[in-house]
C-alpha cells in the first residue's frame, strides 16, 4: 500500500468528523486504519474533542484456559500460571 501524503490537522478534522466509518477516511484521505486512529486519539489527548467511531469485532473471543492447556500439551516452555504471570509483575 502507498504511504498516504500527510493532510492539515484541519482537513484531518474535517474530514474525520464528517466521516461515518474510518474505512470511509482511509478512501478519502488514504493510508490506513490504524494510522488514522492514533492521530484522532493523539488530538483527543490534546483536549481536541473528536467524535468516536464503534470499534470493528475482531473475531470470537480467545478462551485463554483451553488454549494454555493445548500450548502446554505440545510443549510449551516456561508456560505458566496467568495469574502467577500477573502477580509476579506486581
Amino acid at each position: 500500500m502507498a504511504k498516504a501524503e500527510r493532510v492539515s490537522a484541519e482537513d484531518f478534522v474535517k474530514t474525520w468528523q464528517k466521516a461515518k466509518s474510518v474505512e470511509a477516511i482511509v478512501e478519502i484521505l488514504g493510508g490506513n486504519a490504524a494510522a488514522h486512529r492514533t492521530r484522532a486519539n493523539n488530538f483527543r489527548r490534546k483536549g481536541i474533542p473528536m467524535k468516536r467511531f464503534q470499534s470493528a469485532k475482531r473475531g470470537a473471543p480467545l478462551n485463554v484456559e483451553a488454549l494454555t492447556a493445548l500450548a502446554k500439551s505440545l510443549g510449551g516452555e516456561g508456560a505458566t500460571d496467568i495469574k502467577t504471570s500477573k502477580k509476579a509483575k506486581k
